[in-house]
């Protein structure tokens, strides 16, 4: 996505956000959330920190990652993280950066902000040394920055590869799923978007937080899918994989108690309406169409 910036007014306390990573998946959701803010948008650019200084925002929202390629990483996971950070520094803004769930590595209970780190591929690995700058940078430098560990989110603007558009297509079209083992603490878009919100808005008394964000709910693969086929009256063709990839875990979900207590987050759609809601925007934006 080019350079753009888009004005209005809206109820967030921050009016100009720079939101890096604007063409992911979450960074798309973010644009229709804050919509009538000013918006300094940026995808994949050289010249990034040139533009946020014309701009001069209030708060930068930074959900830019490499996950695929190993040997981007670097580049997007670090460096460019670096180049934001040496901003904030300097200007004092506000940084919310994006960390993932799988810098915890697998634990058999449920994941808190306190628990060590414990990587096992490269992307879990560049996400928490993310952190660990973003945590040296915002004490040392003063400046405030919360990294916020998602789980596992889902919603319109996923890629298509991804688990619930390939329900929503294999639905659509009538064709069959591989379905392997796996356990995941559903988020939905909409809920993960009003959670980060009211993270922002938080009046912080320490420099640096780490918050995660997940229903504090496990479900299994195949249990999304029964709740696919309950809601579309519709039975698929399943291909049972069975084999867990390197770094799935049977044990994944969310202690979320840090973010209802502090951020006042509660209320989390159930998986049945978010799955609703996630078919019916498919249809209504035309997504994942062939």
């Amino acid at each position: 996505m080019n350079y753009e910036i888009y004005s209005s007014t809206t109820y967030t306390n921050y009016m100009n956000i720079a939101i890096i990573g604007s063409n992911s998946f979450i960074g798309r959701n973010l644009i229709e959330f804050y919509q009538n803010c000013n918006l300094l948008l940026i995808g994949r650019e050289n010249n990034f920190i040139e533009k946020i200084n014309q701009f001069q925002p209030n708060i930068i929202i930074n959900c830019a990652a490499e996950i695929y390629d190993d040997n981007k990483m670097w580049e997007s996971n670090i460096f460019l993280l670096k180049q934001l950070l040496d901003y904030c520094k300097d200007s004092k803004c506000k940084l919310i950066h994006f960390g993932s769930s799988s810098e915890y590595g697998r634990k058999f209970h449920p994941i808190k902000e306190t628990d060590f780190l414990d990587p096992t591929t490269m992307y879990e690995a560049t996400k928490g040394m993310g952190t660990l700058l973003c945590s040296v940078y915002s004490k040392k430098y003063e400046f405030y920055c919360t990294v916020i560990r998602p789980f596992t989110i889902v919603g319109k603007y996923e890629k298509p590869h991804k688990f619930f558009p390939t329900l929503y297509k294999a639905w659509k079209y009538n064709i069959p799923i591989n379905l392997s083992e796996g356990v995941h603490d559903f988020v939905f878009i909409d809920d993960f978007t009003k959670s980060v919100n009211k993270i922002i808005n938080y009046q912080e008394k320490e420099y640096f937080n780490i918050v995660n964000v997940g229903s504090g709910t496990q479900l299994t693969n195949k249990e999304i899918v029964q709740l696919f086929e309950k809601i579309l009256n519709y039975k698929y063709t399943i291909n049972y994989v069975g084999k867990l990839r390197e770094f799935d875990s049977m044990k994944w979900v969310c202690d979320n108690t840090y973010l209802k207590n502090k951020y006042q987050v509660h209320n989390f759609c159930s998986h049945i309406e978010g799955i609703t809601i996630f078919i019916n925007e498919c249809n209504k934006l035309k997504l994942y169409e062939y």
